[in-house]
């Protein structure tokens, strides 16, 4: 969802596609991140990680969102 919102910050130049990424993101960091640098994947409404054991815990999305995000921000720091 980040990625997605700065595709459309890019595409209309509407701010609220800024706001939204920025959101989103903060909501990943205090709902998905554990603090050791890994991701939880499945959490709870209550934000228990189901997965403790970081089984099967693929880094791709972790540094793909990372990635493309880094090279979103830059090419809106750019214009």
């Amino acid at each position: 969802a980040i990625n997605a919102f700065f595709a459309w910050y890019e595409r209309t130049g509407e701010e609220k596609y800024l706001e939204f990424a920025e959101k989103t993101w903060r909501f990943t960091l205090n709902a998905f991140c554990d603090g050791t640098g890994a991701w939880c994947m499945n959490v709870t409404e209550s934000g228990e990680d189901t997965n403790p054991a970081k089984i099967a815990n693929c880094p791709y999305h972790n540094a793909r969102v990372a990635i493309m995000s880094i090279a979103a921000i830059d090419r809106i720091l750019q214009k």
